[in-house]
């Protein structure tokens, strides 16, 4: 796995106020990652990689796309 960026927890307040009554205390993070397998190859569930790919393919045309999470 290799981390790409690393988002504040949308959740945070919620999980700090929880916290709070409870009297522990720790920072939430969302990392994002690109998964390989051992020969370094992109997983097939990895579809930033193919985006990324694609993207980098049509720089010069300036393309727009958007991103649905289909459960």
């Amino acid at each position: 796995m290799i981390p790409r960026r690393v988002f504040k927890h949308p959740f945070h307040d919620l999980l700090e106020d929880r916290e709070r009554k409870s009297g522990h205390s720790s920072e939430h993070i969302l990392v994002m990652c690109d998964a390989y397998d051992s020969s370094g190859k992109p997983l097939p569930t990895n579809t930033r990689f193919s985006c990324a790919e694609a993207h980098n393919r049509a720089t010069a045309a300036r393309p727009t796309y958007g991103f649905e999470q289909v459960r």
